[in-house]
């Protein structure tokens, strides 16, 4: 995505009005009961300005701002004023043991920022690509670092380089400020219209920003027309974005590991599977156990979901 690294002008003073929006797909059936079913995995932020009417200077610096973008076109950050730091209540300075980002695997350089929003026992990791570089502070088992010296941060991806090689398994912790990579809407093109409410007073009527995403999708729905060769491999793990016709000419034993069923509603077919070749193929389920099934030459095999007496969601086979 075109992408500059550029704060919203003026957003101090504007503020901003909005927050965080989640894509759920719920099906409900006659009984009442409901199945929900998560769209995305990282949650899509959307924010307008707080107050419309602004100086002449304020309102002349956010029109080069939209026409330098070309409207849509091109992203940049926005301050989200209610939720900008690692504080715990998320606009105080952060401190470098605020938020547990990830636990070190040796050998491991480079790792990912993220903030953790926990509630009861459920978690939220969200993904921190633009952080404020000067205000990230950085800590390991404990004890804080120093950048450059230990650790490097890019403000363009979020993404946090040690300098040292790490043995493996220290918990690395951060804190400081963030933003939020966006986009004008679509509408800025019809609705940024500037409204004369003075000599020194304008306004516009609308100014929505949407946040950009880079996360993959939960992969639902799939596709129901793709279809894939896989020839003569002995280890295949099926996505349901490959689509749903699978066929296998292997001449050794080929194991054919299924995605997880958790995120997914029941039903199908997910997949349809023909062993073509000389040797057995083997269906297991997400980490290779249990065996779903084993199809020899010339068999086929369609892949649904079902609960079982446990209301336990797994995969069936139908041949």
């Amino acid at each position: 995505m075109s992408m500059d690294e550029v704060d919203l002008p003026g957003n101090d003073e504007w503020g901003t009005v909005g927050g965080p929006t989640y894509l759920t797909d719920i099906v409900r059936v006659r009984s009442g009961a409901e199945e929900r079913t998560g769209r995305i995995n990282q949650p899509r932020h959307r924010y307008r300005p707080a107050r419309q009417v602004q100086t002449r200077v304020v309102m002349a610096s956010l029109l080069t701002f939209v026409h330098a973008r070309k409207g849509s076109l091109i992203a940049f950050r926005v301050k989200d004023n209610n939720d900008f730091t690692t504080g715990s209540d998320h606009v105080g300075t952060g401190a470098f043991g605020d938020v547990e980002f990830a636990v070190a695997v040796s050998g491991t350089q480079v790792y990912q920022l993220v903030k953790k929003y926990t509630s009861g026992p459920s978690t939220t990791s969200r993904k921190i690509k633009k952080p404020v570089g000067s205000t990230v502070k950085i800590g390991i088992d404990g004890v804080e670092k120093s950048s450059p010296a230990d650790f490097t941060v890019s403000e363009s991806t979020g993404d946090v380089t040690f300098v040292a090689v790490l043995s493996g398994g220290e918990s690395l912790t951060w804190g400081g400020e963030f933003r939020v990579p966006v986009r004008f809407e679509k509408s800025v093109e019809e609705l940024f219209a500037i409204i004369n409410q003075g000599p020194d007073f304008l306004g516009v009527r609308d100014l929505g920003m949407v946040e950009l995403l880079d996360d993959d999708p939960v992969p639902y729905p799939f596709n129901p027309l793709g279809d894939k060769n896989h020839g003569t491999a002995t280890a295949v793990t099926l996505a349901l974005t490959d689509g749903i016709f699978h066929v296998f000419e292997n001449t050794l034993s080929c194991d054919v590991t299924l995605p997880p069923s958790t995120d997914l509603p029941g039903g199908g077919p997910y997949f349809s599977l023909k062993a073509d070749g000389s040797a057995s193929v083997v269906v297991k389920a997400d980490g290779g156990s249990p065996t779903i099934d084993t199809l020899t030459t010339g068999q086929h095999s369609m892949l649904w979901l079902g609960k079982d007496v446990a209301a336990v969601r797994k995969w069936h086979s139908l041949k």
